[in-house]
């Protein structure tokens, strides 16, 4: 595991002055030499996701009302579009959640992150930690029990995104004051959770929490010690400040935080205005360091990685009609000639009469496609066949690269595509 072993050697020597390592023979021991050696190098975040470890996330966001009114322009969680007719634009919390938890969701298997909100007044009452997906239904429960972590899971990224729209439809009212403590205790107590179940299958499991605001903290001592008191769980936090207010003070405290600490650094904040033009940018910003304090961690607590899994290539059921082999059925009706494929493309020419009846075997333009209508039906079905052909060789070419691409992702492994989006 990394650790320094300590290993003692007994030394004996004879009247000579030469050294003998026998003890046994019963001469003198002049002492103990304790040898300091360095065993393997610890256990990283690569050797942890090949093993089967799971990076878990948990999604907090700010509803006080220093955001503004969702219905008006200049709140930061105003939805709009940008033509009448055109598709829902993303505000800044939307796109940031879209941008971050998009990546850490690669890493879940089961796709079920809490999503949990502060700052704002659910039936009546102002809460700190509540459920996006059912407000109400979560008032009943602790922060820190597992029925706040169930009753806020959602399914996948896409329901991080309806859950956060969800809760303006459910009769909240925006309110203050800003405190993230409840969220951060709900979040490391779901981590715990989390790591306790993983290690009963057999495997690791490690959470993230992203908590999105605008900044405008109440009690910002309160919430440092808040997060000192969460240090051995296994938990990294995330905060990610949203709009174009001055996080001068809270980017101040979190830093200190992290320079005076004598434990981990298990929590980074990222003002989301710094990073807004580069996407790629504002995602390893806010996940800088996170493999490293996972792997930190577990290994600190003595738990070990699995071997790697062997990969798996899971390839879609065969489908006919990508089939690269296309079988052509030329048929004639009345006066049309009809060629089709088994894919289902087709095409047709007409054979117009010609002015004296042909005959002959079709050898030498008569018969069935006799004379110079016959010819040129011939050569209308050949371009048209051949068009066919093309699209149904693009067709295949595009299929194949799909398979391709889909064969190497799985030997590359979604390790080596991942891993540079956090550094």
């Amino acid at each position: 595991n990394g650790t320094t072993a300590e290993a003692e050697i007994e030394l004996c020597f004879d009247d000579d002055g030469d050294s003998d390592n026998n003890a046994a023979e019963g001469k003198q021991s002049s002492g103990d030499i304790v040898i300091l050696a360095d065993e393997l190098d610890p256990p990283s975040f690569v050797d942890y996701i090949r093993g089967g470890a799971e990076l878990k996330v948990a999604v907090a966001i700010d509803f006080t009302a220093s955001n503004g009114d969702p219905r008006k322009e200049d709140s930061l969680h105003y939805f709009h579009r940008k033509s009448s007719t055109g598709p829902m634009e993303q505000n800044d919390y939307e796109t940031a959640m879209d941008q971050i938890c998009s990546i850490l969701a690669e890493y879940d298997s089961d796709q079920k992150f809490p999503v949990w909100g502060f700052g704002a007044k659910v039936d009546g009452q102002i809460s700190h930690c509540f459920s996006c997906k059912d407000p109400a239904g979560s008032l009943r429960m602790g922060v820190t029990s597992d029925g706040i972590s169930e009753v806020a899971e959602v399914n996948g990224v896409a329901g991080i995104l309806a859950a956060y729209k969800h809760t303006f439809k459910s009769g909240i009212a925006m309110s203050q004051p800003t405190d993230m403590t409840q969220v951060i205790k709900a979040a490391a107590h779901h981590a715990r959770s989390d790591l306790n179940k993983a290690l009963q299958e057999g495997i690791q499991a490690y959470n993230v929490l992203l908590i999105f605001t605008n900044g405008q903290i109440d009690d910002l001592e309160a919430t440092m010690e808040t997060i000192n008191n969460v240090q051995d769980q296994p938990l990294s936090i995330v905060i990610v400040g949203v709009g174009p207010g001055d996080f001068s003070t809270l980017a101040e405290a979190v830093a200190n935080r992290n320079d005076a600490s004598s434990g981990r650094d298990y929590v980074r904040f990222v003002d989301m205005k710094e990073h807004k033009a580069d996407a790629t940018d504002l995602v390893s910003t806010s996940l800088r360091g996170v493999p490293e304090q996972m792997a930190m961690y577990l290994s600190k607590h003595d738990i070990d990685p699995n071997p790697p899994k062997p990969q798996e290539l899971t390839i879609a059921p065969y489908n006919a009609a990508e089939s690269r082999e296309a079988q052509v059925t030329v048929s004639k009706q009345g006066g049309t000639i009809n060629v089709k494929t088994k894919g289902g493309g087709s095409a047709s020419a007409t054979v117009e009469a010609p002015a004296t009846p042909a005959t002959g075997d079709g050898s030498d333009g008569g018969g069935f496609l006799g004379g110079a209508a016959g010819i040129k039906a011939k050569t209308e079905i050949l371009k048209q066949g051949k068009r066919l052909m093309g699209r149904h060789k693009r067709s295949f070419g595009r299929i194949q690269k799909k398979y391709q691409r889909q064969f190497d992702r799985m030997v590359d492994g979604k390790i080596k595509g991942m891993l540079p989006k956090f550094k």
